[in-house]
Parts: C-alpha cells; sequence; structure tokens
C-alpha cells in the first residue's frame, strides 16, 4: 500500500496510535516530539477506543461505476480474486455492533 496524501498518513498513524497495544515503531528519532504530542492528543479518548476491522470481498455482480465491495462469507473471503480490509475506530459497544454488519462499500463513495 502506498499511501500519497499526509492526511491519509495522519489517519492510518491515528489509528496506530490508538489501538497499540505497547509499541509504536516510527522511522526516525526526529520524529518523538511530535509523535509524543500526537499520542498525548488522543489519550483522553485511547482507553474507550476499539479498532474494528472487516475484510469486504468485490462484488463482481453489482451493477454501476467503479468497484464495489461487501461482507462476504467465510469460503468467500479465503477465495476471493480481490479484497480490501475495512478499519474503523469504535468508541461505543452499540457502535462496533453496527460495524460488524454487512456494510457495502463502493470505491467511487470514496474517490
Amino acid at each position: 500500500m502506498e499511501l500519497t496524501r499526509k492526511a491519509d498518513v495522519h489517519a492510518l498513524n491515528q489509528i496506530q496510535y490508538l489501538s497499540a497495544a505497547k509499541n509504536i515503531y516510527f522511522r526516525s528519532w526526529d520524529d518523538t516530539e511530535r509523535i509524543r504530542s500526537e499520542v498525548g492528543e488522543l489519550a483522553e479518548i485511547r482507553d474507550g477506543v476499539r479498532a474494528v476491522s472487516k475484510m469486504l470481498v468485490r462484488d463482481f455482480s453489482a451493477d454501476g461505476p467503479g468497484e464495489r465491495y461487501r461482507r462476504g462469507s467465510a469460503e468467500e473471503e479465503a477465495n476471493a480474486r480481490e479484497s480490501i480490509v475495512m478499519t474503523l475506530l469504535s468508541t461505543t459497544y452499540a457502535t462496533q455492533l453496527a460495524l460488524a454488519a454487512e456494510i457495502p462499500f463502493q470505491t467511487e463513495d470514496v474517490l
């Protein structure tokens, strides 16, 4: 995966800061203070946040522009020609349950 937008890099870093058990890995010691500051900004909500990841398989039967992805069965996930992993941050159990439901995803929705 290649991230080219700073906002995407920042969002991925926040997921790591919120879901890391003990360690956060980074490339340069020169970034230590910036990372410490970013982690500190999220400290208040860190304990209540959980990352929820779901595998979505490409839905080749869908009409329309773009690519469409959906939750698949275990067999579909294992044999998928194309798939993506969607990770969302949840702060409540109810939200986690909602995210676990079938969530259709179409690439044109985020492009």
